[in-house]
């Protein structure tokens, strides 16, 4: 029972620190295309109006 309960225990975290990878993934590729696209429009105002 308890080789049962660490796999599933293992599985969860595997599946937890996938999940927290893609999303910090999305939530990088995100941001560096706002930048990006801010960065197009906004090209002739300061750095600090586009953080």
């Amino acid at each position: 029972m308890s080789t049962s309960l660490y796999l599933l225990v293992i599985i969860f975290l595997m599946f937890v620190l996938v999940g927290f990878i893609l999303t910090m993934a999305l939530m990088v590729t995100h941001i560096t295309f706002i930048l990006l696209s801010s960065a197009r429009v906004y090209r002739k105002l300061p750095m600090q109006y586009l953080l």
